[in-house]
């Protein structure tokens, strides 16, 4: 349990890094006002929540509401790609072969690992 604990907490860190990154490239002309920096520095709010709202959040005139159905929806989606994280993780990890925009091909890293083994014992028996 304290295992998964840890896992969701580093995955809810990438999570941040990526809708930073994500959100600082799509909305580069989002200029922070005085106003909102003083008021983020007097409520304790950190830009990565304001990130997150921007996310999963729902439109509301010129406002954007994360309420508390929206954080529980974020929090299943997390739950969700723990999961399939931890799937991946089973099989080594994967990769995903492409060419510009084009994916051609997959394969699972210990697949890899396991034919070439594979092959080995085979050349010795003959």
């Amino acid at each position: 349990m304290r295992f998964f604990v840890f896992f969701c907490i580093f995955l809810y860190s990438l999570m941040l890094r990526y809708l930073h990154r994500h959100n600082t490239k799509r909305n580069h002309n989002m200029a922070k006002t005085r106003h909102l920096q003083q008021r983020m520095s007097q409520r304790s709010i950190q830009q990565e929540w304001l990130d997150l709202v921007k996310r999963f959040g729902m439109d509301d005139g010129d406002k954007v509401v994360l309420n508390q159905r929206g954080i529980d929806c974020a929090l299943d989606t997390m739950k969700k790609l723990a999961t399939q994280l931890q799937k991946m993780r089973t099989r080594g990890g994967l990769v995903l072969v492409q060419e510009g925009d084009d994916e051609i091909t997959t394969y699972s890293i210990n697949s890899f690992q396991f034919n070439t083994k594979q092959r080995n014992n085979n050349a010795t028996y003959q």
